[in-house]
């Protein structure tokens, strides 16, 4: 006497539920390859533009090698073209020391001119650039002496100009007389200043 068990018969899944599963497979399956060909497809395209832009690098290299550096490599011209600037920068630093120590004589004229009465102009500029020393005289019309002009006051004028005293030393009257200039008399002032600092 013998008996015959199944014992999966109520474990198999049914036909619907087995269609289900594979149909689950089959969808994750394709979805795994389009995510390995959209890897591939981007990866593949960045090899592509490193090429490209590989390939245009070296054409530039080779166009300004030829055009700029007479041959030599770009990276070579680019070394030499820094240490060239770095030169230009300490030349000009050195420009821009020197110039900062100069005088300069438009400003001076200007703050000398600044405090002329009315009526009053300058003439006759002397420099001795051994000495430092600065001539000048100042004109006015002999009628207007008496009310406008004091040399004294004019003086005093200069010496209190920062701006003007930060490039003499001092500043004195040195002559006057009176002359005629064509038809007109005048009364003329000379003065004379010790440059301060610098060079000219």
């Amino acid at each position: 006497m013998s008996f015959e068990i199944n014992l999966i018969k109520n474990r198999v899944p049914r036909l619907e539920k087995r269609k289900a599963i594979f149909l689950s497979i089959i969808l994750y399956h394709a979805a795994c390859s389009l995510v390995l060909v959209f890897l591939c497809y981007s990866i593949t395209a960045g090899f592509v533009k490193i090429a490209y832009y590989k390939k245009q690098v070296g054409r530039l290299e080779k166009e300004v090698s030829m055009r700029y550096s007479q041959g030599r490599s770009i990276f070579n011209y680019a070394s030499d073209m820094k240490t060239e600037i770095v030169k230009y920068i300490d030349a000009l630093e050195t420009i821009d020391s020197v110039l900062c120590k100069r005088i300069n004589l438009a400003l001076l004229t200007e703050n000398l001119l600044a405090s002329l009465p009315c009526g009053a102009y300058m003439d006759n500029f002397r420099l001795d650039s051994a000495s430092k020393k600065l001539s000048f005289n100042v004109i006015m019309p002999a009628e207007n002496t008496e009310n406008v002009f004091n040399a004294g006051e004019l003086i005093s004028a200069w010496k209190n100009n920062a701006s003007l005293m930060l490039n003499i030393e001092r500043i004195e009257l040195t002559m006057s007389k009176r002359q005629k200039i064509g038809e007109q008399a005048v009364f003329i002032s000379e003065f004379s200043c010790n440059l301060s600092k610098g060079g000219l």
